[in-house]
């Protein structure tokens, strides 16, 4: 029993570990959070709640404290005296203590504008991050093609050369029994050599394309993890058009609506309440030389007109009335060349689906044609050079369906990418 318990964990040490699996989706959801742009979304929101407390504070009442010591050079007395009275004089060194209060009771919608101003500019500026973000998805798709496609070429080769190698033993042994010439075996063996060499460009490619994967999705990908193949994509040319730019361009329409309104705010009225607490000498009472506490309360109540004689009022609403009309155009620009490229992309699709379709007919005509000159070479018609020659045309032919077959997935994925819907 101890035996069979040394063997088994013998063999699991020697079981390589299995292979971590890779598909587009898990790279593109590690590509959203990991890249600089994600890291800006919780700067942006932080400021926005910092700068909305700050907008709500204006609700609050306004305080300042303020202080007078004055000498002056003459002060008020009554030029009258009666018998037996006293009027008092002031002194010329005068005092005076005071804590101001202002309450807005209207502002003619002024503060409320401006709340609405910051939400519409930091979903503005929220969204920007997203179509940046967006953007990176592009890139990662592409890298994880090219590490795919690498991935399948390097088993098409794999497949030719364990052929050859069979291939090659079986010559071997003719050549031992005589009934083969060493040359045919030397021309197997540089077949062999370049495939290697094949295979070796191959993992390179493998190795470059999974080094920036994991530099954009933040993930540990080695060239020898398994890439799994995304589930072919629609090609329909009715596909929603979801792209985070349309929903920038709504958001920034929003902004200029909200700027419109504060715009109209500010030329509205504003009323106030306001009081005064004081400690001076001379108080209210300006006939008593003494320190005595005083209080003053009101209504504030106050009307810029200058924008509207001046005609700033009217200047700045044509400005948003442009800004508006800019993102428009802005916005009739990017879906004029968005639908290009998905019309180009549609075309693309249906011309690679074409090939595809021809290459496997290619294939089918290479492997009867290898099949055919098996048997010539197995009865001396043909040298090995003309064998190798038919195996390297299928390889070939293998090799291109196979950057087709990839090409054609990618299509399908920046189709999806260009509506928005990766």
């Amino acid at each position: 029993m101890k035996y069979l318990i040394v063997l088994h964990c013998l063999l699991l040490a020697a079981t390589p570990s299995a292979q971590k699996q890779h598909s587009l989706t898990d790279c593109l959801a590690p590509t959203d959070a990991h890249l600089p742009p994600a890291q800006q979304q919780p700067l942006i929101e932080a400021a926005h709640r910092a700068a909305l407390s700050q907008l709500r504070s204006n609700y609050l009442p306004q305080a300042s404290l303020g202080g007078q010591a004055t000498w002056q050079t003459e002060v008020t007395s009554l030029p009258i005296s009666f018998p037996g009275i006293e009027v008092p004089t002031l002194s010329k060194d005068q005092y005076r203590f005071t804590l101001d209060l202002t309450q807005s009771i209207w502002d003619g919608g002024q503060n409320s504008g401006l709340t609405a101003v910051q939400k519409a500019q930091t979903k503005a500026e929220i969204q920007r991050v997203q179509v940046d973000r967006y953007a990176a998805r592009e890139q990662t798709m592409q890298l994880f093609c090219a590490a795919l496609l690498a991935q399948k070429q390097a088993e098409a080769l794999a497949a030719t050369k364990k052929d050859l190698l069979v291939r090659k033993e079986r010559l071997a042994e003719q050549v031992n029994n005589g009934t083969a010439i060493p040359a045919n075996v030397e021309a197997f063996e540089l077949r062999l050599l370049e495939l290697e060499q094949q295979e070796e460009e191959a993992r390179s490619r493998t190795a470059s394309a999974a080094d920036g994967l994991s530099l954009l999705t933040g993930l540990s990908i080695q060239p020898s993890d398994v890439l799994l193949p995304p589930i072919e994509a629609s090609t329909a040319a009715e596909i929603a058009n979801n792209r985070p730019e349309l929903g920038l361009f709504s958001l920034q329409q929003q902004l200029t609506q909200s700027q419109e309104k504060l715009s109209a705010a500010k030329t509205m009225p504003r009323l106030n309440a306001v009081a005064t607490l004081g400690y001076a000498r001379p108080g209210l009472n300006f006939l008593s030389n003494e320190f005595s506490p005083y209080g003053i309360f009101g209504l504030n109540f106050k009307w810029n007109l200058h924008p509207l004689y001046t005609g700033s009022a009217q200047n700045e609403k044509e400005q948003l009335r442009l800004q508006s009309a800019r993102i428009d155009a802005q916005r009739a620009q990017f879906l004029l060349q968005n639908d290009l490229r998905v019309q180009q992309q549609t075309r693309d699709i249906e011309r690679l689906q074409k090939v595809l379709e021809r290459d496997q007919t290619i294939i089918r005509l290479r492997d009867n044609l290898v099949g055919t000159a098996n048997v010539q070479l197995d009865n001396g018609i043909i040298t090995a050079s003309d064998y190798l020659t038919e195996t390297t045309n299928a390889t070939n032919a293998r090799l291109t369906a196979t950057i087709h077959e990839i090409q054609l997935m990618q299509a399908n994925l920046q189709l999806l990418f260009i509506t928005g819907n990766l």
